[in-house]
């Protein structure tokens, strides 16, 4: 391991050569205070880089900007990829906004005039009938029906009003709409609103003073009269500025389920559906961040839930609502144990279902309430190996919904009924089955510890995996998304490797995981270490960065999106970075694309691969600006793609 004092010596000894070098893409923008003559503390080396606010410093962040934008406009083919790249993203439709049942299905649907409508279609007849459309520029997010399926909430957003709620009756089209505005603007739309039991009122979360909050509108009174639910409940919520609350309830239930998603973590709450409705509610918390209860649903006066306390979150409990006092260490159990980490519940009359993920792949498991073993539950069979998301009960109050999508599979929405059919809710023009041009190979290989990561590999029918092309190796978190980008990546003769990151993972196992899936393609001959690339697209994440500082003969080039590399308090804020340098080594050639303020810890990585890598022809750069299309450029011209080569 280097020390402070070996690192400070490299630095000093690198420092003038590497910035008299002139590359052909460049040279480096002096260190801060080097070029004045001043120099870095032993102890501290590249301590200048902690002032972010001094002038100096935010002078040589702006001069590596400058450089990268430079470099990155010489790509010869950038501009076609990004054109390219556009195209691919508004080709396949998102899944459709559709609520289905026996004898309607409500739908959104974008018209030739750019304005989205909302559509009520009856099953037998095909008959439809407008039951809304958006105003110019406004983008509807979700649909939510009332319990008596006579009624529908629009939330829809536009630049101008921002996130809003229409109320629509779908027996008649010119009935008075109501509006309710000040929607919260970054929060899921769906869970914005929720109707009460009797269809009479809806339970809306607005942004005030700073805060989130819900509150309760009856239909057809003025907004100015809505009522909050959270009177007399503040002290007990203490909400923050961050807090996020979310409102659940099932059909026929007589109590509705508070969410309290802090700093801290969650805490749940309970209240009866009679005081909600008379905006009187009392709330009853059962669970605190303490808990560590990761999800929670409610039913027919049972509360269902998980929690990671002591464990991973594998074990169901139930706790019976109508006890006179609420306490989660009264609870029993209602599953023993799932076989990997459970990510969401939903319960309707007869049975709960959860979400689990193993090495990427979603599983989907139903077990009875009432009869049969918990125990004995079963698996629920899914048309593809993919990614499922937004489970919640259907329109019916009975089949379940969700979206299942896979890494060559565009999402559908589909509907898991009451006698267990499975459908999909398609509509004209969506992409469904696999599409085109992106064939896949699924590969298991152990990790270092043993345990089992799925790699998955995109390419050309036609191409041959001989290790001649260009890879791009990708870790993806709880499950492996569908993103037609990827093709524009295909179409240059390249394969793309998405990795499953196991859930939970420690940061340790996320590098050590990459390193194994390198070291697996490079070994069985799918890519050679001059064509091996990584990209990390998430911000916050380290798995990649570690990997390359510890492994960095694997990789021919990297791009990372923010990692956080600055270690929470005392000395390793300052050193951790240095402790995976080493002087004498090539590094690939990485391109950093930071969000401001940028930390200082990541500022004196970047300044460190500069000066100690012997790569010379493999920049290390900063961009606050790159895009998608910048770092794919970047990395094919690393790769050696003859197409996006270096301009004069």
């Amino acid at each position: 391991m280097i020390t402070k004092r070996t690192l400070f010596a490299c630095l000093l000894l690198c420092a003038t050569a590497a910035q008299a070098q002139l590359q052909s893409w460049g040279s480096y923008p002096p260190l801060p205070g080097l070029s004045a003559g001043s120099t870095p503390s032993a102890e501290a080396p590249l301590a200048m880089l902690e002032q972010r606010q001094a002038p100096a410093v935010s002078n040589w962040l702006g001069q590596q900007d400058v450089l990268s934008r430079a470099v990155l406009a010489r790509l010869a083919a950038r501009t076609a990829l990004a054109a390219r790249l556009q195209a691919l993203a508004q080709a396949v439709a998102q899944p459709a906004l559709m609520l289905e049942w026996p004898e309607s299905i409500v739908y959104a649907l974008s018209g030739n005039d750019g304005r989205s409508r909302v559509l009520l279609r009856q099953q037998n007849t095909g008959a439809e009938r407008v039951l809304y459309i958006a105003a110019p520029e406004q983008q509807i997010l979700a649909l939510v029906l009332a319990p008596e399926r006579d009624k529908l909430i629009v939330v829809a957003r536009s630049q101008t009003v921002g996130k809003q709620a229409y109320l629509v009756a779908l027996s008649d089209a010119n009935a008075d709409v109501d509006v309710i505005s000040g929607l919260p603007p970054t929060s899921v739309a769906a869970q914005d609103v929720c109707w009460s039991s009797d269809g009479k009122s809806v339970f809306y979360r607005s942004w005030r003073s700073g805060k989130m909050e819900l509150r309760r509108h009856v239909l057809g009174q003025a907004p100015v009269s809505d009522r909050s639910l959270l009177e007399g409940s503040e002290k007990m919520l203490q909400l923050a500025a961050a807090d996020t609350l979310t409102l659940s309830q099932t059909p026929a239930s007589n109590f509705a389920l508070l969410t309290q998603q802090s700093a801290a973590g969650r805490s749940y709450f309970l209240s009866q559906q009679a005081g909600l409705q008379a905006a009187k509610a009392s709330w009853q918390q059962v669970a605190t961040p303490a808990d560590q209860v990761v999800a929670a649903t409610e039913s027919a006066g049972m509360l269902y839930f998980v929690t990671a306390k002591g464990r991973s979150p594998t074990r169901i409990e139930q706790l019976d609502l109508r006890m006179p006092q609420l306490q989660l260490r009264k609870a029993s159990i209602f599953l023993k144990n799932s076989q990997f980490p459970i990510e969401a519940l939903v319960v309707n009359k007869d049975a709960l279902f959860w979400h689990t993920i193993e090495a990427g792949v979603s599983h989907l498991y139903r077990a009875p309430l009432k009869g049969a073993s918990k125990d004995a539950s079963e698996e629920v069979s899914l048309p593809i190996a993919g990614k499922l998301s937004e489970l919640a009960l259907a329109a019916d109050g009975v089949s379940l919904q969700f979206r299942l999508e896979g890494g060559n599979v565009p999402a559908l929405t589909y509907r898991l009924t009451a006698d267990r059919q499975l459908l999909s809710q398609q509509l004209p023009g969506q992409v469904a089955g696999v599409f085109p041009g992106l064939e896949s190979k699924s590969i298991e290989l152990p990790a270092a510890d043993g345990a089992k990561l799925l790699l998955t590999l995109y390419a050309a029918p036609e191409l041959q995996l001989d290790g001649s092309h260009p890879l791009l190796l990708m870790p993806v978190p709880v499950g492996i998304d569908f993103d037609p980008t990827r093709l524009a990546w295909i179409e240059r003769q390249g394969v793309v490797a998405l990795l499953a990151e196991r859930v939970p993972a420690q940061p340790s196992q996320r590098s050590a995981d990459i390193i194994a899936a390198a070291n697996y393609l490079i070994r069985a001959g799918y890519t050679v270490p001059a064509r091996l690339l990584g990209q990390e697209t998430r911000p916050g994440q380290t798995g990649l960065i570690t990997a390359v500082l510890q492994r960095p003969e694997l990789f021919a080039a990297v791009s990372l999106a923010d990692p956080e590399l600055a270690q929470s308090g005392g000395k390793a804020k300052t050193t951790w970075p240095y402790q995976a340098l080493r002087g004498g080594l090539g590094y690939p050639a990485i391109l950093f694309t930071l969000a401001e303020p940028v930390s200082p810890a990541t500022l004196k990585l970047v300044a460190g691969l500069q000066i100690l890598s012997t790569s010379r022809q493999k920049p290390v750069l900063l961009s606050t600006k790159a895009s998608a299309a910048d770092n794919w450029a970047f990395l094919l011209w690393q790769a050696g793609d003859k197409t996006m080569g270096l301009m004069p």
